[in-house]
């Protein structure tokens, strides 16, 4: 999960708020998480004198997931440890920031840079993770073919559409095209014969970029239909139709709380991987 840090600044308490809602209700689902650190975030705050002292802050944003998501049963640990990675580093550039900012740890988290970027972290970083980059499956082979590193992940995602300038924002003018499920599988595929252990998805819903996988009207379920496939899991489009409905009744039932509770009774079963009853519960309201 991408997290913003606890610096009131921006609309970053706004999105520390809605990750929390997000985190408390994972263990329920049977989802473990992790957080990706906006480490950048510290730098851009500094900048328009909403905070003081960078490390301070990294320190205090530390400290929080320390006491508030370290020690859940369902964080992710790699290597025995929380795994931590950072989109970057961005702000925090050198061994000696990581130092002062992690120096609030017991134990040192599993962290993870941006690829090519490990040695930013010194002997804090453990490994690097692969992102979208304009040389595309090149990239992605050597990345996993040549570069060294205790951790590595891979990544899947279904191409990247350019819209910066279009928008009125400064950001990369080349695009990964086309955008779609060419893409995504070959992306996956590359990763899945490659030696990582790890896979992580990007993204799930940055429409602006095009490299959502969400169920939209114009993909439907296809791209989470070749995770179900490639993966070889039970499930197909059954499974997630029904999550749909679930949503769909949840929102046309506001305020029937006898409705609300069965349909409490189907994300319950959902939960639990028990299809056929959600199933059975939904089709009766």
């Amino acid at each position: 999960m991408d997290w913003p840090g606890t610096a009131n600044a921006f609309d970053y308490p706004k999105n520390h708020r809605n990750a929390e809602a997000f985190i408390n209700k994972l263990e329920g689902a049977g989802l473990e998480f992790a957080i990706v650190y906006e480490d950048h975030n510290l730098g851009l705050a500094h900048e328009a004198g909403l905070i003081g002292d960078i490390h301070a802050q990294g320190r205090q944003d530390m400290e929080y997931l320390r006491d508030n998501y370290f020690g859940r049963n369902n964080y992710i640990k790699i290597n025995g440890a929380p795994l931590l990675m950072t989109f970057g580093p961005q702000t925090l550039n050198t061994p000696g920031d990581w130092d002062n900012v992690f120096s609030v740890f017991p134990q040192k988290p599993t962290f993870l840079t941006l690829w090519y970027q490990q040695e930013q972290g010194g002997g804090n970083a453990k490994g690097e993770y692969p992102w979208i980059y304009s040389d595309f499956l090149e990239g992605l082979r050597n990345f996993y073919n040549n570069r060294p590193a205790e951790v590595k992940f891979g990544v899947a995602y279904p191409g990247f559409k350019t819209f910066y300038a279009e928008g009125g924002w400064g950001g990369p003018g080349w695009s990964i095209e086309p955008v779609g499920f060419d893409t995504f599988s070959q992306t996956l595929d590359i990763a899945l014969a490659s030696t990582v252990n790890w896979l992580q998805i990007a993204t799930w819903n940055d429409y602006g970029e095009g490299t959502i996988i969400e169920p939209t009207r114009e993909f439907g379920n296809g791209y989470l239909n070749i995770l179900q496939d490639k993966l070889k899991v039970p499930f197909g489009n059954r499974e997630l139709d029904m999550i749909k409905d679930l949503y769909m009744k949840r929102k046309h039932y506001q305020g029937r709380m006898d409705i609300q509770a069965k349909l409490d009774e189907a994300n319950e079963a959902l939960n639990n991987v028990q299809p056929d009853i959600a199933e059975a519960i939904l089709n009766s309201i």
